[in-house]
């Protein structure tokens, strides 16, 4: 009996250092041993560990409802167990995030063919130059999609302070700019192009927007796409992320809404107390020397006078002469004086001065 039980195990020793072989080549079955008659073992998995290559913590609660595969990554769903994908720096988009940037100006370049051996972009004051040999060259590839590939690769990576003022992207005829830094700033910077056929949005970037703030939940879906293996849809959190951004902008007009434009706060305040002809300083400045002018002929004409003091009395005197011719004469003569003075209280009898009798017709 001791001598079977040791074959017996003997032989299931020998089974199971097989087994890995034979999971490779038929994951369905262990074959028998040889020499031992019997159907196959079925294999059976007892126990499965999974250790992830990395793993991103979420700082926020997020729904448990499958949204999006990434299915760029593989066109197969199911071949998404198992792929990989590009690392996401999360240090970086956090700090993004915690600026607060605005949406900044935006402009693009489109291309209607390849560009030609010594055509140009200018990028402020900084010429680029398609096939050029010098430091500011753009590389021409074989197709146009090439060629914007490669001029998206070096504009990105320049140290010129110029280009690094500018982000770049691009599609297969479409070269894009985006102001590096949100505010209106950006709608200042300049841009334009020598090759032929191309069509640029303006001669500068346009349409930056102080008030409303970058990465709403399309925007960071759309940054993050490339970076996930699927995503969740987490319906409340995008909700509440777009109520907020939707609050700061309405804030945002209330207090600073009518600062720019030519009728905005900051143009009415510069023409209002700047140093214009119809600005409020200049006029009272000016009203302040028509003061002192006034003045200084006041105290003249007082001078002249000899006066010395201020003057609390006033008389006007008013007279008229009338004479007439006939059978008869008549003159007569009239005069009339009208006196004024401060310095008469209640109760006193004011007497009117008669005034001299006529001369003789």
């Amino acid at each position: 009996m001791p001598e079977t039980l040791s074959k017996t195990l003997h032989k299931k020793s020998e089974l199971l250092s097989k087994t890995p072989d034979k999971l490779q080549q038929n994951p369905r079955s262990i074959a028998a041993p040889e020499g031992s008659t019997g159907s196959p073992l079925p294999a059976k998995v007892v126990s499965l560990r999974v250790r992830p290559f990395g793993v991103s913590h979420l700082c926020f609660e997020t729904g448990g409802i499958l949204g999006d595969l990434n299915l760029a990554l593989n066109p197969n769903a199911l071949g998404l167990l198992g792929a990989t994908v590009p690392f996401f720096d999360f240090d970086v988009f956090y700090a993004a995030l915690g600026s607060a940037p605005t949406q900044p100006a935006t402009g693009f370049i489109e291309f209607s063919s390849n560009p030609a051996v010594g055509t140009e972009i200018w990028l402020l004051g900084t010429n680029w130059i398609f096939g050029g040999g010098g430091r500011q060259s753009l590389p021409i590839g074989a197709t146009l999609a090439a060629t914007l590939a490669a001029a998206v690769s070096v504009l990105e990576k320049s140290t010129d302070l110029n280009t690094a003022k500018f982000t770049y992207s691009a599609d297969s005829t479409t070269l894009f700019l985006t102001a590096a830094t949100g505010g209106t700033d950006g709608n200042s910077l300049t841009f334009s192009t020598t090759v032929s056929g191309a069509t640029a949005s303006g001669s500068t970037l346009s349409g930056a927007d102080p008030s409303r703030l970058v990465y709403e939940f399309l925007q960071i879906q759309a940054l993050t796409a490339p970076f996930a293996l699927a995503s969740l849809r987490a319906e409340p959190q995008k909700t509440a992320l777009n109520k907020a951004i939707n609050a700061r902008q309405n804030a945002y007009f209330s207090k600073y809404g009518n600062l720019d434009g030519p009728n905005g706060i900051i143009a009415t305040m510069n023409a209002s107390y700047g140093g214009g002809a119809n600005a409020k300083p200049y006029l009272l400045q000016t009203l302040s020397d028509i003061a002192e002018e006034l003045t200084t002929l006041l105290g003249g004409a007082y001078n002249t006078d000899g006066r010395t003091g201020v003057v609390k009395n006033t008389t006007s005197a008013l007279t008229s002469d009338a004479t007439s011719y006939g059978y008869s004469a008549a003159s007569a003569s009239a005069f009339e004086m009208a006196v004024s003075a401060t310095d008469i209280g209640p109760g006193t009898k004011f007497i009117n001065p008669r005034p001299p009798d006529p001369p003789a017709p």
